[in-house]
């Protein structure tokens, strides 16, 4: 007489249950820490974001020997802010000046905009360039000595309340101010 054996691979149901009641509980606590931890991580996104094609126009401006513009206000859906080769000195994005980076800042869920410390152009947006030797410039040309302002700022906040600012020293240095 042969006995058979029972195969045993596989888990049993209580097991089972007692996996998916340990997941949930790690779920219970995760979650919201991560909904708190998003909109800091969006933020510090936008902020680095915005440091970067900063230092990215002032390097394409040094190496085009041409202004390299950032200009806010955007297009409509287009995007919020953009830099971009600015071919006729005007601060203002025409037709056939090459875009080096468009921002849509919905992109980055749960931040907002705060305030741009730059001068109108033109068309009333907020716009600074670059010039071929790394120094800024505005609507009214290039940014002399003034003892009032010092630096010019971007700011942004989240939905917690968190506030970052991009700050753009008068020589064209860039860096993020907690």
């Amino acid at each position: 007489m042969k006995i058979r054996r029972r195969n045993n691979s596989g888990f049993s149901l209580v097991e089972l249950m007692i996996a998916i009641g340990i997941i949930s509980i790690i779920l219970a606590i995760a979650v919201p820490n991560l909904q708190r931890w998003l909109p800091a991580y969006r933020l510090k996104g936008a902020t680095q974001d915005m440091l970067g094609n900063l230092n990215r126009a002032k390097l394409e401006a040094i190496k085009r020997n041409t202004l390299c513009t950032v200009m806010f206000g955007g297009d409509g859906d287009v995007f919020d802010y953009i830099v971009f080769v600015d071919d006729d000195g005007d601060l203002e994005h025409d037709a056939g000046e090459a875009a080096i980076a468009t921002v849509r800042l919905e992109d980055y869920q749960s931040v907002n905009l705060d305030s741009v410390d730059f001068t109108d152009n033109d068309d009333g947006k907020k716009a600074i360039a670059f010039r071929p030797n790394g120094l800024i410039r505005d609507n009214d040309g290039p940014i002399e000595y003034d003892p009032v302002i010092d630096e010019f700022k971007i700011v942004f906040s989240n939905t917690n309340g968190t506030v970052k600012t991009v700050v753009i020293s008068k020589v064209g240095n860039a860096r993020i101010e907690m």
